[in-house]
């Protein structure tokens, strides 16, 4: 069931700034029945949630889950903060851009990762490439094989956010919706290319970034949340009691199992 395009506009109860289009699940009907049947699911199901996340980000959407759902939320992300680096390509990593990269000046280069499902038309990569070769701004452009066919610009907000890079989202389903939302209403850090890739747009957004005030703010933004994220997976930090705490229920109910067992 598709959800009536002058809904798609109206901001969702108890959940501002999301709007209906900005929900994951704005394709399969009322968001009413969704949350409905994910208070069921998890009240049956679940003795609580995991989060990839760290409540410095999505302080309200926790509170409210928390108070929707009535199980624990163990908000105990980004676990790329605190995990060790690990590859995670098959592809030999091209080292070849480093040299480059190390002579332009700090936060001047613009990176652009297109996803890993959509495929790009050719009218649209030509379009980017001069929008982006017009702004004047050095770039850095990560083609992956075959993802250019007659894509989407992949959001990884949180990744950016570690960096404290400001991002510029073109979504198209799923997450990325709400993802870009957040980018740009919430945590302001970013903002959404929308409409068709046409080189004036694309040159205009990378100049709004990079070079102008609006962008410079931003950036001041995404090091501040940036802070925030390394607090957060510290010691004492909102996420590493989360997954303490997590620890110690997993714990708890192992050895009450254990206990159950002998009883028997």
């Amino acid at each position: 069931m598709h959800v009536d395009p002058e809904v798609q506009d109206t901001v969702v109860e108890a959940l501002h700034p999301i709007r209906y289009k900005d929900l994951p699940t704005s394709g399969f009907g009322p968001l009413e029945s969704f949350v409905e049947n994910c208070r069921v699911v998890n009240k049956r199901t679940s003795s609580g949630i995991i989060l990839n996340t760290a409540r410095c980000l999505q302080s309200s959407s926790l509170s409210w889950m928390q108070r929707e759902l009535g199980i624990p939320m163990y908000a105990l992300g980004p676990l790329h903060a605190s995990a060790k680096a690990v590859k995670s390509s098959v592809l030999e990593e091209d080292m070849g851009c480093i040299e480059w990269l190390n002579k332009q000046k700090p936060s001047s280069v613009i990176y652009i990762s297109l996803g890993s499902v959509v495929i790009m038309e050719i009218k649209e990569v030509l379009e980017m490439a001069w929008g982006l070769y017009n702004s004047n701004q050095p770039f850095l452009w990560v083609i992956r094989p075959g993802c250019i066919v007659g894509s989407e610009i992949e959001s990884l907000p949180e990744e950016s956010i570690e960096e404290g890079v400001p991002i510029i989202c073109r979504p198209f389903q799923g997450q990325q919706k709400l993802n870009a939302m957040y980018l740009e209403s919430v945590w302001r850090i970013g903002f959404q290319l929308g409409g068709e890739v046409e080189r004036g747009n694309v040159e205009s957004a990378v100049k709004r970034l990079i070079v102008e005030e609006e962008g410079a703010d931003m950036k001041r933004r995404a090091l501040d949340l940036k802070q925030k994220i390394k607090d957060s997976v510290r010691i004492g930090g909102s996420s590493y009691k989360a997954f303490d705490e997590f620890v110690k229920y997993l714990k708890g109910e192992s050895e009450e199992a254990v206990l159950k067992q002998r009883i028997r």
